[in-house]
């Protein structure tokens, strides 16, 4: 345990905070009036790449995966038998509820280690 208060992971104060806001604002104006400019880009574009799209960026694709491909890669998952539904659910960055929901309506049978015959090591 520690003597003494770290106060390197404390929220910011309100001082702080508009002091942060103060000294973004004047790197805005600082930036603007060097002759930088400010362009909007539409959600779901990312960085620029040099694909020779007109703007410069490109368009990510934010496709959901659809119930038979999760299927599949749940079966996978469930195949090996070292990880809990939850942590598959992290790992493919799906809402655990819709792997639940794909599991239970397909049947697939996610077992990790300490649930198979034996019981834990």
């Amino acid at each position: 345990m520690e003597r003494y208060h770290d106060t390197r992971n404390d929220l910011p104060t309100p001082a702080g905070r508009e002091a942060a806001r103060k000294a973004l604002d004047e790197a805005v104006e600082a930036f603007m009036s060097q002759g930088g400019g400010v362009s909007h880009v539409a959600e779901g574009v990312s960085s620029p790449t040099d694909s020779g799209t007109p703007s410069g960026f490109v368009q990510t694709s934010k496709t959901k995966r659809t119930d038979a491909q999760l299927r599949a890669e749940l079966l996978v998952k469930a195949k090996r038998g070292n990880q809990s539904l939850g942590a598959i659910a992290k790992e493919l960055k799906e809402p655990l509820s819709r792997c639940q929901e794909i599991a239970r309506r397909y049947r697939i049978e996610i077992r990790t280690q300490c649930f198979q015959k034996g019981g834990r090591p």
